[in-house]
């Protein structure tokens, strides 16, 4: 009979905690990410470990001029014509540039909160990207771009985030019901033996 009291309230508490936290997140606006890949390295790169760890390293220079004026300048003009009007600090801030683990891939993620958003500017950021680094920096290689992604491929991390509210409420939720039965237990045994003692003094 204990231990179902111990389930009935571990499990009730873990309901009230997800759904508060859930009320009070559930305000928060959509939100989608896309991403797009692209290649930096030369062609006499491959089988050449050497050549390889060069480029790889070499990536990380590249990508400091990802978010130069002269870039950020480019997309911003290229969204506007498309009715998209950002500052260059909202661009800097919703994209992203990640070198995938031993590769010479690059992945450009862009969120914004519209799927349809998030795809242009991925789209434009790497095409635009493409086109004026290799003028910043010396000897980099020309990236060879992969597929353009679409807003249906872009994920909605909002969603996501919901989920993980829900996670992060239940488990808050259910420790508390566990500490709240812990405890309830704790004082009713110490309260069982102070009557008792009371009894025998008496007697």
């Amino acid at each position: 009979m204990g231990m179902i009291k111990w389930g009935v309230c571990i499990a009730v508490c873990a309901a009230i905690g997800a759904a508060g936290l859930w009320l009070a997140t559930r305000n928060v606006p959509d939100s989608y990410v896309a991403t797009r890949q692209m290649y930096i390295g030369n062609k006499q790169t491959t089988g050449d470990i050497g050549r390889f760890n060069a480029d790889s390293l070499l990536i990380k220079s590249y990508l400091k001029a990802a978010k130069d004026s002269k870039i950020v300048d480019e997309v911003q003009g290229r969204l506007a014509k498309r009715g998209a009007h950002l500052s260059r600090q909202q661009l800097r801030e919703m994209v992203t540039f990640e070198q995938d683990l031993n590769t010479l891939i690059v992945d450009l993620s862009a969120k914004a909160e519209t799927a349809e958003l998030a795809a242009s500017l991925t789209n434009t950021y790497v095409e635009v990207f493409a086109e004026v680094a290799p003028t910043l920096m010396a000897d980099m290689p020309q990236p060879e771009l992969l597929s353009a992604t679409r807003p249906s491929e872009a994920e909605n991390v909002a969603l996501y985030e919901t989920k993980k509210v829900l996670v992060y409420g239940g488990t808050i939720g259910a420790a508390f019901g566990a500490l709240f039965m812990f405890w309830r237990r704790v004082l009713r045994e110490t309260c069982q033996q102070r009557r008792t003692r009371t009894s025998r003094v008496q007697g």
